[in-house]
């Protein structure tokens, strides 16, 4: 949240706490725009997504054996 998107991503991952959560995101051509690595500590991811050009983008979300992708619209 919130999306769209302007400057800053939050995700709520809830009591899912993992060593280090993965971030790519993808442009809709396929290409990764932004990639992180964070560690996940509390619950909740902060991206900041200043420097993305607006459009739709892919997020793939990777912690431990699990793979989520969403959908996001930077305005």
């Amino acid at each position: 949240y919130p999306n769209p998107v302007e400057n800053s991503l939050n995700i709520d991952l809830g009591n899912n706490i993992t060593n280090g959560a993965k971030v790519e995101i993808r442009n809709t051509a396929g290409r990764i725009v932004f990639s992180d690595r964070q560690n996940n500590t509390e619950g909740k991811l902060m991206l900041n997504l200043q420097n993305l050009e607006p459009a739709i983008y892919y997020l793939k979300l990777s912690l431990d054996n699990s793979e989520s992708i969403f959908k996001i619209l930077k305005k």
